[in-house]
């Protein structure tokens, strides 16, 4: 009896953990394209770095580039599948290519001074990979450089961030996912002041990155350091375009969680966006993969990911953005 009991007691903390793990922290995996992608390797400082290129069947030489930052502890099939594979799919209907670079040891050296990792600890240039990255692709005729965009989620989008600050020259417009930019004291970039669109996609309870800025943490556990609001992160990129003309928002969903767009123009022209996920988590609405509860709610709706092309493009064909139904 002694022993029942005793293997009964032994038994709820491992059912608890079970329990907890599946619950909030397991995402399943998501069905992968049966393609597969082209695996590039490049030396730059002295270390082998890698990126995966999707180049669809409609693509014309010379066509955009979208490159898309994974998160921290990522790589190439991570921000693949967080993206729901939605990138690749309306690549194959716009004829653009999407390079996913893999960051060192799995990180980015963003532009935040409290991160710890590798890659900001040994100062890894991110920028001289992007560039290298761009210019081989550019140099085979296969990309116009005039038509580079940088997306990026959490760690990811601090890389594009810093692409928009330090390396304006290399892109056209960024899309940071999950992310908003750090505060003064935070910050160990120089920033060029030269205008770049952005779209800022992020969620209102993300439990990671702060919508209303403060300090970003892990659950309590370290600190990345302060943060931006997504409001003053989008102003930042306001500020150096000037005054704006006009603002307009939509509402894409009428669900809880739903998703709110505010555009800025200048001249007509869309400069920046600022997409607000109402009640979203640290996620990246799609409706292909589900992930971990533990970041909070996902946005089901592929429309986003749909306006960020239609947004980070517009220059090339329409000063208008409408989200494709």
């Amino acid at each position: 009896m002694r022993r029942r009991t005793l293997n009964t007691l032994l038994a709820m903390p491992l059912a608890a953990m079970l329990v907890t793990y599946f619950w909030f922290i397991f995402a399943p995996a998501a069905t992968k394209p049966g393609y597969t992608l082209e695996r590039v390797t490049l030396e730059v400082d002295g270390r082998n770095r890698q990126y995966e290129l999707y180049t669809p069947q409609t693509a014309d030489r010379r066509a955009p580039l979208l490159m898309a930052f994974h998160g921290s502890m990522g790589n190439a099939a991570t921000i693949r599948q967080r993206t729901g594979y939605r990138f690749e799919a309306i690549a194959e209907r716009e004829g653009f290519l999407v390079a996913y670079p893999v960051g060192v040891g799995g990180y980015w050296n963003g532009c935040r001074k409290a991160a710890a990792h590798i890659a900001n600890v040994e100062n890894i240039d991110d920028v001289a990979f992007v560039r290298a990255l761009i210019d081989g692709l550019a140099e085979t005729g296969r990309v116009d450089k005039a038509r580079v965009y940088a997306s990026g989620y959490s760690n990811g989008g601090h890389m594009a961030y810093r692409l928009a600050m330090e390396a304006p020259d290399l892109v056209a417009a960024i899309a940071p996912l999950a992310a908003n930019m750090p505060t003064e004291d935070n910050l160990d970039c120089s920033p060029a002041g030269v205008p770049v669109r952005a779209v800022i996609v992020n969620g209102t309870e993300d439990p990671l990155n702060p919508f209303e800025g403060g300090e970003m943490s892990l659950f309590g556990f370290g600190t990345l350091g302060n943060v931006r609001s997504s409001a003053d992160s989008a102003e930042y990129f306001r500020a150096l375009h000037g005054t704006s003309s006009a603002r307009s928002t939509m509402v894409l969903g009428l669900d809880r969680v739903h998703a709110r767009i505010e555009e800025l123009r200048q001249h007509g022209r869309v400069v920046v966006s600022l997409v607000t996920i109402e009640h979203g988590g640290h996620t990246i609405p799609q409706t292909h993969y589900r992930f971990p509860r533990l970041l909070g709610p996902t946005f089901e709706n592929d429309q986003v990911i749909d306006y960020v092309w239609e947004f980070l493009s517009s220059f090339e064909h329409s000063d208008t953005v409408e989200p494709k139904q």
